[in-house]
């Protein structure tokens, strides 16, 4: 079994591309982020027989569709954000403190609706019939005013001089699948949108393509994660906790979480604060290398770091306040609220 996950990658890859060696320059691998390009290179570099060769070309969805130039400017969502508060404010339909909230849920139904690729050119009322036929008429009679607002917002919009994020993407994956110079290989990509899978959909009428396989890195710990926060079926609720950790332990005798993770069970945020600082000074005693410690509670935080103090540990914060809790932020909101 190779030693890292990628090898597995590297080597279905050199399955179908190894008469190609030693250049490859003209296959594309689309990875979940860039930070798994170097593994797989050096993956690439294990299993090539060749001293020398030309690596594919290891992307993203998000860098394929940029590399292009968009059509025009490109308004950022909190732009619009904005905009779309604004009128929803204007329309009425909102109470003041639901402005903000209603306009989120407003601008993700209307990315989704630049994520269909509908035709901007059609007037509303053909597009919420298109729309009612997509849907095969579940539309509910209550929801039509506001399918309607959505809908004539988005439109609206998309008769503006600047492109949506979403729309310059699905434009950008698009150019790029016009453009495929070859096969293209994906590895470990998250969950598709229709979009993106569109796009590997256009990819494959010119060229194959394919997934690459991979071995997850530390799978006894993968489990013990899915025991522990198991996937949602909405027609089969999970076990409770404590019968899913015996049947785990049960099918696992020895943790996997062992030597390198270590539990503390506490009580209170004071308990949990003196026991990550009496870990901390055991592993400074011994001779620890240098520790970043992550707090995922901002009280816990500072009580450590008090402990630690007492010790002659200084401890470096780089999180500081939250900018809610300073007095500048009241400031500025009541700036911006004379603003409007």
């Amino acid at each position: 079994m190779p030693s890292s996950p990628f090898l597995f990658a590297a080597e279905a890859l050199l399955d179908f591309e190894s008469s190609r060696l030693p250049d490859l320059s003209s296959r594309t691998v689309l990875l979940p982020h860039l930070h798994a390009a170097a593994p797989l290179l050096a993956a690439l570099r294990r299993s090539v027989e060749q001293a020398v060769f030309l690596p594919p070309r290891l992307t993203t969805l998000g860098t394929l569709a940029g590399a292009t130039p968009a059509d025009g400017p490109v308004e950022s969502d909190s732009l619009r954000l904005a905009e779309i508060r604004d009128a929803l404010a204007r329309s009425g339909l909102c109470r003041p403190q639901a402005l903000w909230p209603a306009a989120e849920e407003v601008l993700t139904l209307m990315n989704e609706l630049s994520a269909s690729r509908l035709p901007a050119s059609d007037d509303p009322a053909r597009l919420l019939g298109r729309i009612r036929a997509a849907y095969g008429g579940r539309l509910a009679r209550p929801l039509e005013l506001e399918a309607r607002l959505v809908l004539e917002l988005w439109h609206a919009m998309q008769q503006g001089k600047r492109d949506d994020p979403t729309r310059a993407y699905a434009r950008g994956l698009a150019r790029a699948a016009q453009r495929a110079p070859g096969p293209l290989y994906h590895l470990g990509l998250p969950s598709l949108t229709c979009l993106e899978a569109a796009f590997l959909d256009d990819w494959a009428g010119r060229h194959p393509v394919r997934a690459l396989p991979w071995a997850a890195a530390l799978p006894a710990r993968r489990a013990l994660l899915l025991a522990a926060w198991p996937a949602q079926e909405p027609d089969a609720p999970p076990l409770p906790l404590r019968e899913r950790a015996h049947a785990h332990a049960q099918a696992v005798p020895e943790s996997p979480l062992t030597p390198d993770v270590s539990l503390l069970a506490a009580d209170s945020l004071e308990d949990e604060a003196r026991g990550a600082a009496a870990w901390i000074l055991d592993r400074l005693r011994n001779g620890g290398p240098r520790i970043a410690i992550v707090a995922l509670d901002r009280l816990a935080a500072r009580r450590l770091r008090a402990l630690l103090e007492r010790h002659q540990i200084l401890a470096r914060d780089e999180t500081g306040w939250t900018f809610s809790t300073a007095s500048v932020a009241h400031v500025l909101d009541r700036l911006l609220s004379l603003a409007r």
